[in-house]
């Protein structure tokens, strides 16, 4: 939702890229979050052969009180850490989730 909430009416394979996941995840999400009605999927107008996401204004809300809660803890997390411990911090947890995205990546093949 923190996607579609900069990017609404994206593709649907844009929105699977920005969060590293596979069509068939991907399309379990959307059905997830279409049932529960944060978003709609419609048909892009110049090509009817792709769909794309749109938030709802209850997947809007949602967004909102997510981004809300998730500040808080943010900030309760890093209180007592300067700016520059965050960066180490920050780039530590990026290397990670590149680092297990190779390893996922050799496992498949």
């Amino acid at each position: 939702m923190f996607f579609l909430s900069r990017h609404d009416g994206a593709l649907v394979g844009d929105v699977a890229n920005a969060l590293g996941i596979g069509a068939p995840a991907m399309s379990g999400l959307a059905n997830r979050l279409e049932h529960a009605g944060y978003l709609i999927r419609k048909r892009d107008p110049a090509d009817g052969r792709t769909i794309r996401l749109y938030q709802t204004e209850e997947g809007r809300a949602a967004g909102q009180r997510a981004k809300t809660v998730l500040g808080a803890l943010n900030a309760q997390l890093s209180d007592g850490f300067s700016a520059d411990e965050m960066e180490v911090v920050g780039r530590w947890l990026e290397s990670l989730q590149s680092k297990f995205a190779v390893e996922s990546s050799k496992e498949q093949e």
